[in-house]
């Protein structure tokens, strides 16, 4: 399953890709939720590891470990890849391409999420929630980058 959602953000796209750190990454987590950051290498080298330990409602336990795949500046445009290495049991594969491009006087912010559930149907129900969790980031990336 693969999905995008643009989010268009004041400033300009390096200024924006500089801030995609350990601090935004708190500033995303939705409520109802709590986020141990147990590692989390700044993104700006392919090898970088994001290790992570989410708590939904107290009660739900997932935990998310990462490797950055991608990494690349651009004129136009900047982006990293984390991708799956040990994910929640309902998920057999994880790739999130966290892509920022220039687009006149501001940026935007594209989450191109591709995965797998651990069983081909399960992919397809999953959908409504994790791509809800990213819709729900608009907001937040607004509040914190401010909106053009």
């Amino acid at each position: 399953m693969n999905f995008r959602v643009r989010t268009p953000v004041k400033g300009d796209h390096r200024s924006v890709f500089a801030q995609f750190n350990k601090d935004l990454l708190s500033a995303l987590t939705p409520p109802g939720m709590t986020l141990d950051i147990v590692r989390y290498d700044e993104p700006t080298e392919v090898g970088s590891i994001v290790h992570i330990k989410m708590r939904m409602f107290g009660i739900i336990r997932q935990e998310w470990y990462m490797h950055i795949t991608e990494f690349e500046e651009g004129a136009e445009k900047s982006w990293f890849t984390d991708e799956g290495v040990r994910l929640p049991g309902f998920l057999k594969s994880w790739r999130h391409r966290h892509l920022i491009e220039q687009a006149d006087d501001h940026a935007v912010i594209v989450d191109d999420v591709t995965y797998t559930g651990k069983f081909g149907l399960l992919t397809y129900l999953l959908y409504p929630v994790v791509w809800g969790q990213f819709a729900a980031r608009k907001p937040y990336y607004q509040r914190y980058f401010g909106k053009p």
